[in-house]
């Protein structure tokens, strides 16, 4: 039966979408609303459990990435010196980050929507506009950040 939905054979009940929710435990509403351009982040912080200058950052941070995933997926290991900001330029449309700070404190900017992150505390948002990654504090700071390209999901 969700083969046939996903592959548009099938048009899915309000019982049969419950049903889906409840599996993936996550409400009706945010199975079936589309992402809203305001709601950037999605953050976890260190203590929760795992299960539930303006330069360009691409050439100022180590790639992880293989070259030939380039086109898939992109992976930085970002060191930021204190009291620095560094700008990411947007990716393709409907590109996705994962940053994950392993040291200090880093400020993810998108728009004018700024969150705070400390060591251990990982957040996803879009990556498809330019956003600011900074270190607000005197000590070095370290962030991994990956990138899913469209493609993936």
């Amino acid at each position: 039966m969700l083969s046939n939905i996903e592959h548009s054979k099938a048009n899915p009940t309000v019982v049969i979408l419950h049903k889906i929710a409840a599996a993936l435990q996550c409400s009706l509403i945010d199975l079936i609303e589309e992402p809203s351009p305001e709601r950037y982040f999605a953050i976890v912080n260190a203590e929760c459990p795992a299960d539930p200058s303006g330069r360009d950052i691409r050439r100022s941070a180590k790639r992880l990435t293989p070259l030939q995933l380039e086109n898939e997926v992109q992976a930085f290991d970002v060191e930021l010196p204190g009291q620095t900001c560094r700008r990411v330029p947007a990716f393709e449309t409907g590109t996705l980050a994962l940053a994950t700070v392993m040291v200090g404190r880093v400020e993810v900017s998108i728009e004018g929507d700024k969150r705070c992150l400390v060591a251990g505390d990982s957040a996803t948002y879009r990556a498809d506009c330019e956003h600011l990654v900074a270190n607000p504090d005197c000590e070095p700071a370290r962030i991994l950040l990956f990138f899913s390209m469209p493609t993936l999901h």
